[in-house]
């Protein structure tokens, strides 16, 4: 019985290696390490915050002023003290046009700590992003790196 034992405990060590191995193999996790569904979660939110970014910077793009005007924040300072036509008035006479854009990077996703200050603001991000702009007052073309700030309002992302 003492031979036996060992010997029953060696084939089960073995079979269950190799059983964790095929499903690894397989692409099934057996273990989930502590934080991953986090992971997911953060993933999402920033794939959320980057659909925001690409909602507005394609409206800067095609000059789409009705919906530029839509991704500002209700919040902000500007949209609250802002009519739409005030802001379209101001966007027309500006040189200033962005051709392109390129996300760089999602960063400094984090929850709205003052709450007092900024009653209506779930949390707040920073997306980079690589531009060209135009100035078609001297028809010139240039690259800029520019941070943008997002901020979320009743589950749905803005421009800051």
């Amino acid at each position: 019985m003492k031979q036996f034992f060992p010997k029953m405990l060696i084939r089960l060590c073995a079979a269950l290696c190799t059983l964790a191995g095929a499903l690894l193999a397989g692409g099934i996790l057996l273990f989930v390490p502590p934080g991953e569904a986090g992971n997911d979660a953060q993933q999402a939110e920033i794939r959320e915050i980057e659909t925001a970014a690409r909602h507005y910077l394609d409206a800067e793009v095609k000059g789409d002023h009705k919906r530029i005007y839509e991704c500002l924040a209700p919040s902000s300072p500007y949209r609250a003290n802002t009519s739409y036509e005030i802001y379209l008035k101001e966007a027309q006479a500006s040189p200033t046009r962005i051709v392109s854009y390129r996300i760089v990077n999602v960063s400094k996703v984090r929850d709205n700590d003052d709450r007092r200050r900024f009653p209506n603001i779930e949390k707040f991000a920073q997306v980079e992003v690589e531009l060209v702009i135009l100035f078609e007052d001297v028809r010139q073309r240039t690259e800029a790196n520019y941070d943008f700030r997002f901020i979320k309002e009743n589950g749905k992302w803005f421009k800051g």
